[in-house]
């Protein structure tokens, strides 16, 4: 049995083999036991979508546990790491630890009465947010400051630094793109079409790159505090549910989208900084 509550998003796909671009948006259990199926053909596999903590613990009973032979946890956060620890503690029952975090990796073999279990030491603080909760969950006032420096990244360096490396070698860059990325060659030419449009506009003799730049920020403000919401409530409404079980519980919280409102203090902040750091 394989549970995961979670979807496949694209942030997914860079640290993990079992994933791939097709699979975006669908449950992260059902893609990875099938992948597995194509592994070992004579592997047997139940995909779920709950997630064990004490909630569901009429799903997860003394029957479930006592029934393992071991437990394989890669799980993003420490409080659900002690929880799958404890019952296994309690149950008796051989649990493999593993997570990565960046370029970090770590795996934990914990046996009952031969180690210790991964409640017997305390980790050091994770100074990371998880990136498939930094890209469509974020649910902390951390989440969303590390959210914003993400958002900043990609807007200021990572954008300009393909925009140019395309103008330099248009050849090379798709040469590139199409062996390492294939999958988002329409989004960055997209995006790389903007950035071209903002420039050339703001540097016409007698134009008006301020008004240029406000467009521009305005388009950025649509995206990212309300149209990406609004598609994401279209996919997940707000009673929706997955094999029985409601998909906003726990740390997924149902998220609001943002009109545009230029009489709103926080829009007109927005808006100044923006424009301004794109002049």
């Amino acid at each position: 049995m394989v549970t995961d509550n979670d979807t496949i998003a694209l942030s997914n796909l860079n640290r993990q083999f079992l994933f791939r671009l097709p699979d975006v948006d669908h449950g992260k259990s059902e893609v990875a036991c099938a992948a597995a199926k194509v592994a070992n053909p004579d592997i047997n596999l139940k995909p779920r979508t709950d997630m064990i903590y004490p909630a569901t613990e009429s799903i997860y009973n003394d029957k479930f546990w006592n029934e393992r032979t071991f437990v394989v946890n890669a799980v993003d956060n420490q409080k659900a790491r002690l929880y799958v620890d404890s019952r296994c503690s309690w149950f008796e029952k051989p649990l493999l630890e593993s997570g990565t975090l960046g370029v970090m990796a770590n795996s934990q073999m914990i046996i009952p009465h031969e180690t210790q279990s991964y409640g017997d030491h305390e980790d050091p603080p994770q100074d990371a947010v998880p990136m498939c909760t930094l890209k469509s969950y974020p649910f902390m006032v951390e989440h969303c400051i590390e959210w914003a420096r993400e958002r900043f990244g990609v807007t200021f360096t990572k954008n300009w630094e393909e925009f140019n490396n395309f103008v330099a070698d248009p050849d090379r860059f798709m040469t590139e793109m199409k062996k390492s990325r294939e999958g988002e060659i329409d989004k960055v030419l997209a995006t790389i079409s903007g950035l071209l449009t903002l420039k050339m506009e703001s540097s016409k003799i007698g134009g008006k790159p301020d008004a240029i730049c406000m467009q521009y920020a305005r388009d950025m403000y649509d995206r990212d505090y309300n149209h990406a919401m609004k598609d994401l409530t279209t996919t997940f409404p707000l009673n929706h549910e997955k094999d029985g079980q409601k998909f906003w519980q726990g740390s997924k919280r149902f998220p609001d989208a943002f009109a545009f409102n230029v009489e709103e203090e926080y829009t007109q902040l927005y808006m100044f900084c923006m424009a301004n750091l794109l002049m």
